[in-house]
């Protein structure tokens, strides 16, 4: 049985300051929760591949097939440790080297 395909979405957060990654992980994975419960949690299986804190930019991996439940979850976080935020999705991709050669520094 072979790797499961993924998905790679570069994420921009619109923050006042900065956001630590592990609090955007766990943001992300709360607001997975509340909307599709630990089966969609699992199913997802969301990752924090690579995060620029200066810049409020990363990638995050999720399955092929959970996409779409991944940009959801995204749409839905207003805050993160007491901040108001806004992350929006720039670029869905099949490889995270595309992503990060567009603007990942």
């Amino acid at each position: 049985m072979g790797r499961k395909p993924s998905r790679y979405l570069l994420v921009k957060l619109l923050v006042e300051g900065t956001v630590p990654d592990n609090l955007l992980i766990q943001s992300v994975t709360e607001s997975i929760m509340n909307l599709f419960g630990e089966t969609g949690l699992s199913e997802t299986a969301p990752r924090l591949i690579a995060y620029n804190e200066k810049e409020s930019i990363g990638i995050l991996r999720c399955s092929r097939d959970s996409l779409e439940k991944l940009r959801a979850a995204i749409a839905m976080i207003s805050k993160i440790d007491k901040k108001p935020v806004g992350v929006y999705v720039k670029a869905v991709s099949g490889t995270s080297k595309r992503l990060k050669s567009k603007t990942l520094t």
